[in-house]
């Protein structure tokens, strides 16, 4: 459905600023832009914290691979939020008014890091329409504007202490700008009209499958965070993995490197090391508990129990005993260590078995077949 509802935005309605759009439609073209922003900044954090002379190549390439994504997604994304719009009833002018809201707030911290110790202000029109761009499309990114809004403003109060005074008096249009972003999230999530309005016929609906990312996102997150009974299929377990490991290259990466090379040059109290710490682990232990629900629903959908994976893991656990134990010994031997890695293997081998192979077909001990479609 996820594919859907993008070739519906992207191929069909690219430049379609008439008729209506639905709030699915909304959230799939959004968190397309922010996935392809995720990977890409993730991959050039990892490809070039390999090598410093690589760097000085795939940072430029990155940039530029980023700013052909900003141009193909412009058009569209503009659009969809003036369909949103009409599909509640109304024009596009309350999405205007707080556009030109948000550009004036954020103008302000703008303008006074250009002034510098002479009060001269360094007269440049590119980087002004660079600044204006950036906005721009940070504000049509809807919910996930607000990370990337406070993101930077965090890691700098706690990597950069003599920051801190210029920070806080940037709250007040901070908090301005919070409070822009949330009511634009709040127009653009709304329950559109039912039936027919004067902008159309209602927006097109998809059916999904149950094996999409839209269905493993609802089915881990919203509806079953921590929900260890029923099943769970292959396409919503996987799907689930591959978003968990682009939330965990957004979010964490970015602290662990900037606590690595800050920390290099200047040592960080204790305090702000734990906070560092917490904010870069924070990702795994929001994902943890339903990481852990749908792999249970995983093996349940393999009419396995989830004391099954309890086995797997007490058996590592009892071979790193074994292994600590024997390297703990006077005459220590790698024979412990062998045993460990070879229980290692074969406990990962057997769950990945479980979860790549299909599951049993129609109903078992655990519920109904999860790949019967539904609507979303």
């Amino acid at each position: 459905m996820f594919s859907l509802y993008l070739k519906h935005s992207l191929f069909r309605h690219y430049a379609d600023f008439s008729g209506r759009a639905s709030r699915m439609e909304y959230l799939c073209l959004v968190s397309l832009c922010f996935i392809l922003k995720a990977l890409v900044s993730g991959l050039v954090l990892f490809l070039g914290g390999l090598s410093g002379q690589a760097a000085l190549v795939i940072f430029p390439v990155g940039a530029s691979i980023g700013i052909l994504i900003k141009l193909f997604l412009f058009v569209p994304i503009c659009a969809v939020h003036v369909r949103r719009m009409h599909d509640t009833g109304r024009s596009a002018v309350p999405v205007a008014v707080l556009l030109v809201l948000f550009l004036a707030v954020s103008a302000i911290p703008f303008f006074m890091g250009l002034i510098n110790v002479d009060n001269q202000v360094y007269d440049s029109v590119f980087l002004l329409l660079a600044y204006a761009e950036n906005t721009f499309l940070a504000f049509l990114e809807g919910p996930y504007a607000l990370f990337e809004l406070l993101y930077p403003r965090v890691m700098i109060l706690l990597l950069y202490p003599e920051h801190e005074s210029e920070l806080w008096t940037q709250i007040l249009p901070g908090s301005a700008l919070v409070l822009l972003l949330g009511l634009l999230a709040w127009l653009m999530l709304r329950r559109g009209t039912e039936g027919d309005n004067r902008y159309g016929p209602a927006p097109e609906t998809f059916r999904d499958s149950g094996r999409g990312v839209v269905s493993a996102v609802s089915n881990c997150l919203v509806h079953g965070y921590a929900r260890f009974a029923g099943r769970a299929g292959r396409a919503e377990y996987w799907w689930f993995v591959f978003l968990s490991m682009i939330l965990v290259s957004v979010f964490s990466l970015p602290w662990i490197n900037n606590i690595y090379y800050v920390n290099m040059f200047r040592q960080l109290s204790t305090v702000r090391i734990v906070l560092l710490v917490f904010c870069a682990l924070l990702p795994q232990l929001a994902l943890f508990l339903p990481g852990l629900a749908v792999l249970v629903r995983r093996l349940h959908d393999r009419n396995k129990s989830g004391f099954w994976l309890v086995g797997l893991l007490g058996l590592q656990f009892v071979s790193g005993a074994v292994c600590v134990w024997s390297l703990d010994r006077v005459h220590s031997s790698p024979a412990g260590a062998i045993f460990f890695l070879l229980c290692l293997l074969v406990s990962s081998c057997l769950l990945l078995w479980q979860l790549i192979m299909p599951g049993t077909k129609g109903p078992n001990r655990y519920g109904p077949d999860p790949r019967a479609g539904h609507t979303l």
